[in-house]
């Protein structure tokens, strides 16, 4: 009986409609235990079978919570097992394919996969079971479900829109040991509806009562219970049973006891019921305490050493008192078991087994949890099932347990579980090792423990570089320890650690040499404050050419030294590290940082390979990559498309790779906190880039890493705000952040530029034109025609009239053809605002009116609605701005079509570039509108016209 839940009940019933007709959501209740989240999912997934939906549900335990994908095999592996073999293998085929590391026999993905492919593969998953009919997820117990589901989950949650999808999930606030920052990421989205169950009012619980009690009760002891329960309908039914067994009268002569009773009404129960039931059902109820909710009745049985004629008799004792689930009780998870072995067995609820576990002693439950391990070792269970309860019992170094942890832990990295995989070997590492096994499970773990802990990963990597002593082997721990040592901001360390590895090893270890050097160089552009960084970087400059993957990292971060720097020498090194290729990309699908380098320098010189080296890396980190590689392609890219004047892509990549940066942890706030704003600002969203910068900078600011770019940001925002003297402040403190290392390339860090013009504004001209000036002679040193165009610009406005509109023409000149489109648009606006004011009315009219469509086609609105002002003051009407046609396309726009156009379906397109089927819909609805077309075969013959 739902009782005060209406208004949930309302919501529910329009989330799941809408889920049938198409329109995915996510519904998460929210309350303390008891509040009633659990009927309520009972009610979703009600309303989920009527609806002809599937309806998959899983439920957190305590125990599972180190179980890498926990939650997700509960939701999908009764489903496959349920398909036939065929179809199986079909909701497993294609972009789904990933998936089946997580859901397929241990050990059966032929090579570790990814955490974004993984991730990936069961999105596809979900949207082909949501194909054949809605589906309505239902998941119990948020906060105690493992971070690799969870991750799941966030991914999913924006790709809910257009899918036949419900995810209806319950979690406890605030609950200690729960993945906070990843619940927080699910709460916040705009796709979540919060449904916050109330505690009964007074009304309420007297209907409770009134259905429980064998008479009303007398409103003194109404109040009691009122008072003893918080109005917790779960406590408030346990303490009437209490009353109720204990015969005890629902009047005010027994208030007294209500306090107390309430207080401890589940435990009261559980224990008295327990007491009177054969030592039988105390043993089964506890294996099952043990071996967590939907375990087959048989193993409970087995572990409870008791019959299986005398198990079904107990577990159907103990389901009568309300104690266990057995089989499909209309509860979020407990059917038949995957395997056909029978029912499975479960609690009512967290709290009847959190009652039954304590009433056990700690040594009975390590007892209880080593019998388990071993009960599942015996019945061929994969490494990770066993391995969750060795989790729960102290080392006694059994050779055994040793090698269960330890493929646990292979496991769970191969299906792209790393926090899992942490857990198993970490309690491997617990146990007495010898020396060699030692030094093994070290340099698996360190590797692991860089993806979810670092500080962990440097102990680990630091412990198995002292225990190796073959060179080579010491370089490779060594350079991954250096990588971790620089994330951490121990940068000294970091050096000396590489230092130490370059000296022991023997002349023909290019590669290694060439790795670790790329790594010194690396912090040396990072950290001001490095140590002799002018010899490191002379050193790397002078090595011969080497055809290495060590070679292309070191020509990688070298270019973007020189680039920082603003010495054109950089783009040789980039064309060399990229021309490199094959190699370099793979290595970006675990660390896309050494990519990065090479593409953000010939991102700055606006040269196309560029943007094609980011979409080759971030197209092997979707399908074999980690989700920080991923990331990391995402921010680059969406810088490219900035710096292109692609503004709509430029959000969508940043937005993302904002999401993606939060799923694992990945502090990208200095390029995402800078990057995403000045695109928002824009677009004229000045209050969204306020907000995403507040949210990224940090106070203090950090004297390492690369925050002048969000310092940079800051003063265009301030500028556009037309808050000058702060958009000065935030421009000379960029200034002095990105000066402290030594750079000065305005292409990357245009600060003087924004100084300039907040100077100019504040009536400083003399000032302005000095810093517009040495930004002007910056940029003709680098030579690249968006930093050149920009330049000459900013030195034309703060000169004025007349001095200042041949650099303006100039500004148009240098930047008309190239793929700065942005800037050549606002360029082309200044230009033809100073021909009006110097009087030239007809230029000034063509240059505005080029200037309108172009900033309309780089979605720049406040340009473009500036532009217009300027145009009608010179007594010209705006003609319609270029909306159509196939330069109007934008590049998301252009790829869907060109596949369109060579038949593939929408279907085909979302998976190949790795974006949802509804985001496919809306751009092609959105090209066949301005190509002029209503069919898709009418596709070709327009994409024949598009260069």
């Amino acid at each position: 009986m739902l009782v005060e839940r209406q208004a949930e009940v309302a919501a529910l019933t329009g989330i799941v409609r809408g889920a049938v007709a198409g329109q995915g959501a996510f519904a998460l209740a929210l309350g303390t235990a008891g509040i009633g989240k659990t009927s309520l999912l009972r009610e979703a997934a009600r309303l989920g079978e009527e609806a002809g939906a599937l309806v998959p549900g899983a439920r957190g335990t305590e125990l599972e919570q180190a179980f890498g994908f926990g939650i997700v095999r509960q939701l999908f592996e009764p489903v496959l097992a349920a398909a036939s073999p065929r179809r199986r293998t079909e909701l497993l085929s294609g972009a789904a394919a990933p998936a089946a590391a997580v859901l397929g026999p241990a050990g059966s993905a032929p090579a570790a996969v990814g955490d974004f492919a993984v991730l990936h593969g069961l999105y596809w998953l979900t949207a082909s079971l949501c194909r054949e009919r809605p589906v309505v997820m239902v998941v119990d117990d948020l906060h105690w479900a493992d971070r690799a589901s969870l991750r799941f989950l966030a991914y999913l949650m924006p790709r809910l829109e257009g899918t036949k999808l419900a995810v209806v999930a319950a979690s406890r606030p605030h609950e200690p040991g729960a993945e906070q920052h990843l619940l927080e990421l699910l709460m916040i989205d705009r796709s979540c509806t919060l449904l916050r169950p109330a505690p009964l009012t007074e009304t309420g619980s007297t209907a409770v009562l009134d259905s429980l009690l064998d008479g009303p009760p007398s409103p003194g002891f109404l109040a009691a219970c009122q008072a003893a329960t918080g109005g917790n309908p779960l406590l408030l039914r346990e303490l009437a049973r209490v009353v109720g067994e204990e015969e005890l009268a629902a009047t005010d002569e027994n208030l007294a006891r209500v306090p107390d009773l309430g207080a401890r009404a589940m435990a009261i129960r559980v224990g008295a019921r327990l007491a009177r039931l054969p030592a039988s059902c105390l043993r089964l109820v506890r294996a099952v305490a043990v071996l967590g909710d939907g375990v087959p009745q048989h193993q409970a049985a087995a572990l409870a050493e008791v019959g299986p004629g005398e198990s079904v008799e107990a577990a159907e004792r103990l389901r009568a008192i309300d104690i266990l689930r057995v089989g499909d009780t209309g509860d979020t998870g407990y059917t038949a078991s995957p395997d056909g072995s029978g029912p499975q067995l479960g609690f009512v609820h967290p709290l009847v087994r959190a009652a039954v576990y304590s009433g056990m002693n700690p040594a009975e439950r390590v007892a209880g949890h080593a019998a388990a391990a071993r009960l599942l070792a015996g019945a061929g269970a994969d490494s990770e099932h066993v391995a969750k309860h060795l989790l729960r019992t102290p080392p006694d170094g059994d050779a055994g347990a040793i090698e269960v942890l330890r493929g646990a832990g292979t496991d769970a990295a191969r299906r792209g579980a790393p926090d899992a995989a942490l857990g198993y070997l970490r309690r491997c590492l617990s146990e007495p090792l010898a020396p060699p096994l030692r030094r093994e499970v070290l340099t698996e773990i360190g590797p692991i423990a860089a993806q979810v802990d670092l500080a962990a990963a440097a102990g680990y990597l630091r412990e198995a570089l002292g225990s190796v002593t073959d060179a080579a082997q010491r370089a490779t721990i060594a350079h991954q320890l250096t990588r971790v040592l620089f994330y951490l901001g121990r940068v000294e360390e970091a050096d000396r650690v590489c230092t130490g590895a370059m000296a022991g090893l023997p002349e023909e270890a290019t590669d290694l040499r060439r790795r670790l050097l790329a790594a010194v160089v690396n912090y040396a552009i990072w950290d001001p404050s490095y140590p002799g960084r002018a010899e490191v970087v002379a050193r790397a400059r002078t090595l011969p050419r080497h055809d290495s993957v060590g070679a292309a990292m070191l020509d990688s971060v070298l270019a973007a030294h020189e680039c920082l720097a603003g010495d054109p020498a950089a783009i040789a090194f980039a064309e060399r590290a990229i021309g490199g290729g094959d190699a370099l990309v793979e290595l970006a699908s675990a660390d896309a940082g050494w990519l990065i380098g090479a593409c953000e320098t010939l991102l700055t010189a606006d040269r196309d390979e560029a943007m094609s080296a980011l979409d080759a890396g971030l197209a092997l980190a979707h399908r074999r990559g980690s989700t920080t590689a991923v990331a990391m392609m995402l921010v680059f890219r969406g810088l490219g498309w900035l710096w292109r004047g692609q503004l709509a892509e430029a959000t969508a990549d940043l937005t993302q790779a904002r999401r993606n940066a939060d799923l694992v942890g990945l502090a990208t706030a200095p390029f995402t906190g800078a990057f995403l704003p000045e695109v928002l600002v824009e677009q004229g969203r000045l209050d969204e880039a306020a907000a995403v910068l507040g949210a990224a900078e940090p106070d203090p600011l950090p004297s390492a890493g690369p925050w002048y770019f969000l310092l940079a940001a800051k003063a265009r925002l301030a500028r556009a705000q037309g808050r000058y003297r702060e958009g000065l402040a935030a421009a000379r403190a960029a200034g002095r952040h990105f000066g402290a290392f030594h750079f000065g390339n305005p292409a990357f860090c245009g600060w003087r530029s924004e100084a300039a013009l907040c100077l100019h504004a504040l009536g400083n001209t003399e000032e302005a034109t000095w810093q517009a000036d040495e930004d002007l002679r910056l940029a003709r040193r680098w030579g690249a025609p968006r930093a050149l165009g920009r330049a000459l610009r900013v030195a034309g406005l703060v000169r004025g009239l007349p001095d200042g509109l041949s650099m303006l023409v100039q500004a148009v000149e240098v930047l008309e053809k190239t793929p700065a489109r942005l800037e050549h648009a606002t360029a082309l606006v200044d230009l033809g605002a100073g021909l009006r004011r110097a009087g030239r009315r007809a230029d000034a009219k063509d240059h505005l009116g080029r200037g309108i469509d172009l900033a309309i086609r780089c979605g720049a609105g406040p340009l473009g609605r500036r532009a217009e002002t300027e145009l009608r003051a010179t007594g010209a009407r705006p003609r319609q701005p270029f909306r159509t046609g196939p330069n109007s396309l934008t590049p998301s726009e252009h790829r869907v079509v060109s596949l369109a156009a060579d038949g593939l379906s929408n279907r085909d397109i979302a998976q190949q570039l790795f974006v949802t089927i509804k985001t496919v819909e809306v751009h092609l609805s959105s090209a066949y509108r301005k190509l002029g077309v209503k069919r898709r075969e009418q596709l070709r013959a327009a994409v024949d016209g598009i260069p």
